[in-house]
């Protein structure tokens, strides 16, 4: 099984960018990895679906950031 422990979203000069880590457990619930990283960047035309859910998810931040 794998189990996401972290999520960051951040913008760079290649585009917005994905950074997520996760821990792998066996089914004896041993520990196979920890803090194991993918990271990939988003691209226009082909992951539109996911880019929506990003860029909505900083707009949102934005707006809680407005209200400070």
């Amino acid at each position: 099984m794998k189990k996401v422990t972290s999520l960051t979203l951040h913008k760079t000069s290649e585009g917005e960018r994905v950074s997520i880590t996760y821990v792998k457990i066996n089914d004896d619930g041993k520990v196979m990895g920890d803090n194991i990283r993918e990271d990939f960047v988003l691209v226009e035309g082909v992951n539109e679906e996911a880019l929506n859910y990003y860029r909505g998810l900083f707009q949102f931040a934005q707006n809680k950031i407005n209200l400070l």
